[in-house]
């Protein structure tokens, strides 16, 4: 599950080698050849060709010392590869290996993984507190590779909350505190990391200050945003709504990836709930290079997960918020063939973020348990109503029970108290 951020997101760039090539190896009884590459982030793979059924060590240069770092046994026709055989370093970028077996002379090759310097990314939520409120602080690994530390810290003025050591262990990706500004004023959060990281995220502290919830879609979003309003307002949350009926991203005349541009600067929201596609959005779609791309085959869902991923990254705002996506539940038409598409292509689209957008999907899973339509459920021992007539649209309960899974993410995102 992914959650929110308020706080910068800072994405990796495009690694520094490309895959490996079967064709870049000697053939099948030559020499020993090594090669080395990153098509994943994190880690270094090794492809080798040499005496097949040989059994190759390999060893990283690391000063006058050469520690193994694996051994890899070569197959019958003497190829092998070994993906994710070592983790990037951020104390050692450039890399040097070695390979030996007996019989045959050494292969070596040497690489140079990605900086650390933008490895990392700050969360601050909500960025509107009221003096005494905790600020909760997500620190996130791009890498997901975890064994990585920072210090944050938290200062207005001369006022300060002090300095505290997060940890990343070894394999975690995300690593949360609690930070406490007392008093009120623009409170700077910055993170520092011994790699030259620094990242810096302004909070608003004051008297009857209110964070901002952004409820925005098609009709899918009529009853929800007032029903989290009567909920949020009593626990100092503030909830626009933002319905736009009859639009989607492929149809017309609304240009959602603009709007969604336009609506995060003019709101500022410190969390932005989507609930859009459910109406009439399978239209073609033009990509980046002028090609046109039918409903709903792969190139008509890879242009809808770049327009869903723009607009994620418009609504989190530099990491000043956090983004909720609800997927939508299975309409009662078998010939809405671009709902399950439309929903494969939003999750795709979450994953390129490490942290800052939740994709709900448990609205889905309840109302249209197996991805089958059904206007009632059994829900907590009762029959319960939860799709309306036009077979596309919430009923009542449905719309409650949205925003009671709404409400408990925003609970456990340290957002509603």
């Amino acid at each position: 599950m992914r959650v929110g951020v308020v706080g910068l997101i800072i994405f990796a760039g495009a690694v520094l080698s490309g895959p490996m090539s079967r064709a870049d190896a000697p053939a099948p009884g030559s020499p020993l050849a090594l090669s080395t590459a990153s098509p994943d982030v994190g880690y270094v793979s090794f492809a080798l060709r040499g005496p097949p059924g040989a059994t190759v060590e390999v060893r990283e240069r690391v000063g006058s010392a050469r520690p193994l770092v694996a051994r890899i046994g070569l197959s019958a026709s003497g190829a092998a590869e070994r993906r994710h055989a070592v983790r990037w370093r951020c104390d050692r970028r450039a890399r040097s290996f070695v390979a030996t077996v007996p019989g045959s002379a050494p292969a070596t090759s040497s690489i140079t993984t990605r900086s650390c310097a933008h490895r990392l990314q700050m969360i601050v939520a909500p960025g509107r507190l009221r003096p005494g409120k905790a600020a909760n602080v997500r620190v996130s690994d791009a890498w997901s590779l975890g064994g990585i530390s920072a210090a944050v810290c938290a200062r207005s003025g001369t006022t300060s909350a002090g300095c505290r050591t997060v940890r990343l262990r070894r394999g975690d990706a995300t690593v949360r505190a609690r930070v406490r500004p007392r008093s009120a004023g623009r409170w700077a959060f910055t993170l520092r990391t011994r790699f030259g990281e620094q990242l810096t995220r302004r909070v608003s502290v004051r008297r009857g200050a209110h964070y901002r919830v952004l409820v925005t879609g098609d009709s899918m979003t009529y009853g929800l945003f007032e029903g989290l309003g009567s909920q949020l307002r009593t626990r100092g949350g503030q909830v626009t709504g933002d319905p736009h009926p009859a639009t989607g991203i492929t149809s017309p005349p609304l240009d959602w990836p603009a709007h969604a541009r336009n609506s995060a600067s003019s709101v500022r929201p410190d969390v932005t709930i989507v609930f859009l596609g459910a109406a009439a959005d399978a239209f073609p779609l033009t990509t980046p290079a002028g090609q046109t791309a039918q409903c709903c085959g792969r190139a008509w869902a890879a242009e809808y997960s770049r327009r869903v991923r723009g607009m994620m990254a418009s609504y989190l705002r530099d990491g000043l918020g956090i983004v909720y996506w609800i997927l939508l539940p299975a309409p009662r038409d078998p010939r809405r063939v671009e709902i399950p598409v439309i929903n494969g292509a939003v999750r795709t689209a979450a994953a390129q973020f490490s942290d800052g957008v939740r994709v709900i999907h448990e609205l889905a899973d309840v109302v249209s348990p197996g991805g089958v339509f059904h206007e009632s459920i059994l829900y907590r021992g009762v029959q319960r109503v939860v799709r309306a007539p036009d077979g596309i649209h919430l009923a009542k309960y449905g719309v409650r029970i949205g925003a009671s899974i709404l409400l408990r993410a925003l609970r456990q995102d340290g957002i509603r108290g």
